[in-house]
């Protein structure tokens, strides 16, 4: 068994357990069986040393699973659980969407629930509730006069805000603010969105140096 008082697991390396098998086989069947890695004897003998590594490998795994500062993923994760500590999962981010339409008193420019919106570089966000523009909405210029809100051609635009969620995961997806501005589906009446905070709150899966500290944080 390659464990020590002095060094704990102490795992052979492949060219040693094939020299371990080597010596078997001189030892069963004589100095004058041919080992050489061409001749059958030695490719046996070599098939044999790729498995007990394959068997040393598993069993330092084991090993190590027991010990915080050696184990990963999966048996650090039941580890921590003994503690009441868990990884932290990635997490998506939040975005208040600003959404500019036309006014029309006939027929209201309605924007779903699930109304999607991306970034050029395709991080797309989910509207959280459905949307009416129904009225004409203002704005205050450079000036600090307050405008009536219009196209370029002078039609009549009203404006929402909207609570939306990044589709994925991550910390990619905490974009810029005015990065989201292009709508993933066509919706009549639709004129303009953008995002005039930045997303916040996404983030990655904790990783195993991540979740290593805390457990150890709450061993003090």
């Amino acid at each position: 068994m390659p464990l020590t008082t002095d060094t704990g697991f102490d795992r052979k390396e492949l060219d040693d357990l094939r020299d371990d098998i080597n010596a078997l086989f001189i030892k069963r069947f004589g100095d004058g069986i041919d080992l050489d890695d061409s001749q059958t004897p030695g490719m046996l003998a070599g098939v044999l040393s790729e498995v007990d590594d394959t068997l040393e490998k598993l069993a330092q795994g084991v090993y190590n699973s027991f010990f915080v500062l050696k184990s990963s993923g999966a048996n650090l994760d039941d580890l921590a659980a003994e503690l009441e500590v868990y990884r932290k999962p990635a997490v998506n981010a939040y975005v208040e969407l600003q959404i500019d339409g036309y006014v029309d008193p006939d027929s209201p420019t309605i924007i779903p629930e699930e109304t999607q919106f991306s970034t050029p570089d395709g991080q797309v966000f989910s509207t959280m509730a459905d949307t009416k523009i129904t009225q004409q909405a203002t704005y205050v210029d450079s000036g600090g006069n307050t405008q009536p809100l219009e196209d370029d051609d002078g039609n009549v635009l009203g404006r929402q805000i909207v609570q939306a969620v990044a589709i994925e995961t991550g910390t990619a997806s905490n974009v810029m603010p005015n990065t989201i501005v292009n709508p993933e589906d066509s919706i009549d009446g639709f004129y303009a969105v953008t995002n005039p905070s930045a997303a916040t709150g996404g983030g990655d899966p904790e990783t195993d140096d991540e979740l290593r500290q805390r457990v150890l944080a709450n061993r003090l």
